[in-house]
């Protein structure tokens, strides 16, 4: 029978470096707690890194609680470098990991733990083999889907930064040996501008990389480990034996008691694959039953020696004040957030809240909104991040499901109400504030329907917004004609790379991408080709608006962003927002069409008069959505907005801003915009 559980958001280490975990156990009122023999069982998992660590945090919150309830501790953290914890990427080295892994442990037996169950996966799995061969008192062991060998891996992954090179540059102008040799070598492998040493937008540095070429699996574990298990989660069919079953058997040979098990989840969770994952049931199953075999097996870890760590539910660094927080949602959801705070000194008027995207936690896509909340809290003013139900490490339940489905349910306000209830909260936490709310792609429309029901907003900055619902189906790809110009344009500068040429004939080639490319560059040049004939024919070829609107204002439509030049006050409608317009998820169509739901949010806005960003990647394909789908067709609510709303577009970037430079240029955009910026009902958006 499940036990109540106990679970605290926490720093640790506050005093060097803190750490961000979350704590779970059996209530301390709870006579369920596990304890056999003197044995009283902890976990800590050791995550994986890069961004393969935020697919992850979802399933490791379920797996915590799920443990929790049949009385055992548990320790999920960040390190340093990740997640809510403190410093950056580029600070990091295996050695920093391997300390943080120590001082996770620790704090696990400061609690009351004696005996250390350590579950790592993909790069983590090393990191906990490390860990047990130094500590004595870890006894067991779960590894899922280790990398073997770090360096393969590694040299594997920073093929992407290559591949990205040509979105900026538009050729490679680094390979990944010439990025390792001149980083080794003491250079910056800095290229107009860009930091090139970065996999998935995360620094890192020489040490990071000389250190990592010594991490590989096998290693020796003491005899004291009893239980080595390794899973593995295909990504994909095949018939082939799993790699890991090797590794497995190189264990056993050493000695090692190592069990290998296949499962056969939902998903390989740690990828952006096709499904939303919230629970892994197989692998939950196994590492119960495996840990209550456990639970009384042998003696009780004598003679640990543990350093005096203290958890806190705060920080202060670098002139900022970070503080883990937790509130009930208006459905009784106890969500959990990060409170950023100018330390010292007086809060400025404005507070900025980042909306959640759905998908990943309340970090953002490439820890974005973290270094973006710091940043804003450091130049004075407040900053928020948290995870709305369902998400991150919020309590509710989205069942795994299609990301289509329920980025369906995104598009149409799922977590509009948790906004709401995060604004209410932070009002009472630091005094009333004029909110601003900062999303990317699901966190934008997010955002604009929650500005649009709630008063206590009063401006919002919308990054990659998309104003189309997407295909429930995986079979037809969403990709407007310019984007499919601009990919094919990256693969046509490659002509002449005999290893791009190579992965194209091995089949290694993203060739759905490449195929719907030419399918919708191709259907694009001949609807052109004939809306030219018929205009000379004197036939209308241009499609009809979707509303009847000023015909004065055309932009056209294949133009990238622009900035709405600023104007003077227009008269401001009677609505006057307030909490109506609550829009309700549904999944209408196959096919992609355009979300009703934006435009009623925006019209609601400007009849309001308040103010709105719209930030787009110069190569985001919801860029051209945008221009095509919004201001060409509606430009009655574009005229009528010309004073309240800017468009601006950050150069090279993507969808989501992946690399640390398009970051920092949206966030001294928002530090511009934040500092000229008058909020007030109906008045202009203008800024110097």
């Amino acid at each position: 029978m499940d036990t109540p559980i106990s679970e605290k958001a926490i720093f640790f280490r506050e005093e060097n470096n803190p750490l961000f975990a979350m704590l779970y156990g059996p209530d301390e009122d709870s006579a369920a707690s596990r304890e056999t023999d003197g044995v009283r069982r902890g976990v800590v998992i050791c995550d994986s890194l890069f961004e393969e660590k935020f697919w992850c945090e979802r399933v490791f919150t379920n797996l915590g609680r799920h443990l929790a309830a049949k009385g055992f501790r548990v320790l999920v953290f960040d390190y340093f470098g990740y997640g809510n914890s403190s410093g950056s990427s580029i600070d990091v080295a295996v050695s920093t990991l391997e300390q943080d892994v120590d001082d996770a442990c620790d704090l696990l037996v400061d609690s009351g733990v004696n005996r250390l169950t350590l579950l790592g996966i993909r790069w983590g799995a090393a990191l906990a083999c490390r860990a047990a061969s130094r500590r004595n008192d870890v006894d067991s062991i779960f590894l899922i889907n280790p990398i073997a060998k770090w360096q393969t891996e590694f040299m594997k992954t920073l093929r992407a930064n290559v591949a990205g090179q040509y979105a900026i540059f538009r050729k490679a102008v680094l390979t990944r040996e010439g990025i390792i040799k001149e980083l080794t070598s003491g250079g910056d492998c800095v290229r107009s501008g860009y930091r090139m040493n970065n996999i998935d937008g995360y620094f890192f540095s020489r040490d990071f990389y000389e250190q990592l070429q010594d991490v590989s699996l096998p290693i020796d574990i003491p005899d004291r480990v009893k239980s080595l298990t390794i899973f593995t989660i295909p990504a994909k069919k095949t018939a082939a034996p799993p790699p890991e079953d090797k590794l497995a058997a190189a264990f056993r040979s050493a000695g090692v008691d190592c069990d290998s098990i296949t499962l056969n989840e939902d998903n390989a969770f740690w990828l952006n694959n096709l499904i939303f994952t919230s629970v892994t049931p197989h692998l939950y199953r196994e590492i119960t039953g495996r840990l209550e075999m456990l639970a009384g097996n042998g003696a009780a870890a004598a003679g640990v020696q543990s350093k005096e760590f203290s958890a806190v539910g705060s920080f202060t660094r670098d002139g900022i004040q970070e503080t883990a927080v937790s509130f009930i949602s208006q459905d009784g959801h106890r969500l959990y957030g990060v409170l950023y705070l100018p330390d010292g000194r007086e809060a400025k008027d404005l507070a900025f809240v980042f909306s959640h995207g759905g998908l990943i936690g309340m970090n953002g896509a490439f820890r974005f909104h973290t270094r973006a909340a710091r940043r804003l809290a450091a130049a004075g003013y407040p900053s928020f991040c948290f995870d709305p139900h369902g998400m991150g490490r919020a309590h509710g339940t989205f069942e795994n499901k299609d990301r289509t489905h329920l980025f369906r349910e995104i598009n149409h306000g799922i977590l509009s109400d948790d906004v709401g209830t995060a604004i209410s909260f932070l009002n009472d936490k630091i005094g009333s504030k004029k909110a601003v709310l900062f999303g990317v792609c699901g966190g934008a429309i997010t955002n604009i329907i929650s500005h649009s029901r709630f008063d206590s907003i009063h401006a919002s900055i919308q990054l990659s917004i998309p104003v189309m619902l997407p295909r429930l189906s995986h079979e037809e790809m969403r990709m407007s004609s310019e984007y499919a110009r601009f990919y094919l344009g990256m693969y046509l500068r490659k002509i002449f790379n005999p290893g791009a040429w190579w992965r194209f004939i091995t089949f290694k080639s993203d060739y759905t991408m490449i195929f719907k490319s030419l399918q919708v560059a191709l259907g694009g040049f001949f609807r052109r080709l004939g809306m030219k004939k018929a205009s000379s024919a004197g036939k209308a070829a241009t499609h009809a608006p979707r509303e009847k609107g000023d015909e004065s204002v055309s932009p056209d439509a294949n133009a990238g962003a622009r900035k709405i030049q600023e104007g003077q006050r227009g008269e401001r409608s009677q609505y006057q927002g307030g909490e109506a317009g609550v829009f309700q998820p549904y999944l209408q169509g196959e096919g992609v069409k355009f979300n009703d739901a934006f435009i009623d949010a925006y019209r609601r806005i400007i009849a309001r008069g308040d103010q709105i960003v719209f930030i787009f990647g110069e190569n985001d394909n919801f860029k051209w959505e945008f221009n095509n789908e919004f201001i060409a067709k509606f430009p009655k609510d574009v005229k009528a907005g010309k004073d309240l709303i800017r468009i601006e577009e950050i150069k090279h970037a993507n969808h989501m801003y992946t690399l640390h430079e398009w970051q920092d240029d949206i966030i001294k955009y928002c530090l511009t915009w934040a500092e000229n910026v008058t909020l007030a009902r109906g008045v202009a958006a203008k800024t110097s």
